[in-house]
């Protein structure tokens, strides 16, 4: 069985799994920074992200599953927007914590760059073994 027809059969568990990966890294940076944040409506605004950010990464993450090259160009977008994120930390309590937050949501944002990429390379791979298949 070719590469690319393999592809048709199987799920891309590698980036659904990346993005899994991302929405546990992110859950224990958001942790640790609201644990860390002063009490004010900035709290609220955070949380709120998160779950809209969460919930938009796990259905990213099953759309990933079934190759869907958009989704996959819509993760490059969050992860560019995590990275972001990441230096534009609300005020702490607790400034030791904040380099620890930064890596949390550096490295999370690397795992959802790295489910795009494999994710973009499958879909090509099923589009060349399409176009090669029809001739």
């Amino acid at each position: 069985m070719a590469k690319g027809e393999k592809l048709f059969y199987q799920d891309n568990k590698t980036g659904y799994s990346l993005v899994l990966g991302f929405i546990l890294i992110n859950i224990a940076a958001t942790i640790f920074t609201l644990k860390a944040m002063y009490i004010n409506f900035n709290i609220g605004i955070f949380t709120l992200y998160n779950i809209i950010l969460t919930l938009i990464s796990f259905l990213a993450a099953i759309k990933l599953k079934k190759y869907s090259l958009n989704w996959a160009l819509f993760v490059f977008v969050i992860s560019f927007l995590q990275v972001i994120r990441s230096f534009r930390l609300p005020e702490l309590k607790n400034a030791d914590l904040k380099q620890l937050i930064i890596i949390l949501m550096l490295s999370s944002s690397v795992l959802l760059f790295l489910s795009g990429i494999t994710t973009v390379s499958k879909v090509k791979v099923r589009k060349n073994y399409l176009e090669h298949k029809k001739d």
